[in-house]
């Protein structure tokens, strides 16, 4: 079949003509994000995270554009995105420790700790079973995706579903909280 036909299946939600595009553009996607400085599992992401974009906006597509151009656009930026956090992360990581050097917070650092634990627990034990056990192992036992698909026996779209909305759950409870020290989001974005 040809790309104009896959593509009008996809406007009709065909999962079918979504995954022959993938499979069609994965190794081209995976390679510019490897050009890019990603390593293979962030390529291997930013492929899957094109696809997701082009799953959710296949209403929109424009049958008469360059599929290949939309393709490499939605990559680019989902590269730059993921740029800016790892910078901003490495660079609170490295402002932190540079400030952490030489002072002893440990009681305090430990009540904070508390707080945050308690905060957390609280938020974890009122997810669903399926969101919680996801949101585990993604966060705090930092599987991939891909991973947690493999282990649970579950789509990496459901995956992303789940760990997604817990994540904006806990931001709404750390916000209303008070717990407002960024680095703390860090642990769990």
């Amino acid at each position: 079949m040809t790309e104009k036909i896959f593509l009008k299946q996809l406007k009709s939600n065909s999962e079918q003509a979504l995954e022959s595009l993938y499979n069609q553009y994965f190794d081209k996607i995976y390679k510019v994000s490897l050009r890019f400085g990603l390593n293979h599992e962030d390529a291997v992401e930013i492929v899957q995270d094109v696809f997701i974009k082009v799953w959710e906006r296949r209403k929109d597509l424009n049958l008469d554009l360059s599929f290949n151009a939309y393709l490499l656009t939605i990559c680019k930026n989902l590269i730059i995105k993921k740029a800016r956090k790892n910078t901003t992360k490495i660079a609170f990581q490295k402002y932190y420790s540079k400030f952490q050097d030489g002072i002893d917070h440990s009681t305090e650092d430990l009540i904070v700790f508390a707080d945050l634990l308690k905060v957390t627990q609280g938020f974890m034990d009122k997810l669903p079973p399926q969101q919680k056990v996801i949101f585990k192992l993604s966060r705090i036992d930092q599987l991939s995706h891909q991973e947690i698909s493999e282990r649970l026996n579950l789509s990496i779209r459901t995956i992303e579903n789940h760990v997604y909305r817990a994540s904006e759950k806990l931001k709404t409870i750390l916000k209303e909280s008070g717990i407002t020290m960024s680095f703390l989001l860090f642990l769990f974005i």
